[in-house]
């Protein structure tokens, strides 16, 4: 009884464990552009790579030390339509905030949605 309870055990981490792992249909890079808190407009790119990736202002902006940093990013939700992830800016440079963002597929190549707290986010892949 325990080894058959052990076997189904590992069959459903195993399974799990596939089914994570799957790959992200939005792998790749992809130009971002955002609105700051200000409303000026910015750009940064963004690699996907399945669950992971990076994200990095194109920009040096003195009032956004964070920006300048490659930022690790973790993939929430991704599915054919929508795209939810997070920005650690706070594991690129002690002191900065990390966001979220949640976009849903306006065409072929683009994504639209917000960033943060509701700041305009535009995906185009490149």
């Amino acid at each position: 009884m325990t080894r058959t309870f052990l076997l189904a055990l590992g069959l459903t981490l195993v399974t799990t464990g596939l089914v994570a792992q799957e790959a992200n249909p939005h792998n790749g890079k992809w130009l971002a552009t955002y609105a700051t808190k200000k409303g000026d407009s910015r750009e940064a790119v963004l690699n996907l790579k399945d669950a992971a990736g990076t994200w990095k202002d194109k920009v040096r902006v003195k009032q956004n030390p964070c920006g300048a940093f490659e930022a690790p990013v973790t993939v929430t939700r991704a599915t054919a339509t929508d795209l939810v992830f997070r920005i650690h800016s706070s594991k690129a440079l002690l002191g900065c905030k990390d966001f979220g963002a949640k976009v849903t597929r306006t065409d072929d190549k683009t994504f639209e949605g917000k960033l943060g707290k509701g700041r305009k986010l535009t995906l185009v892949r490149q």
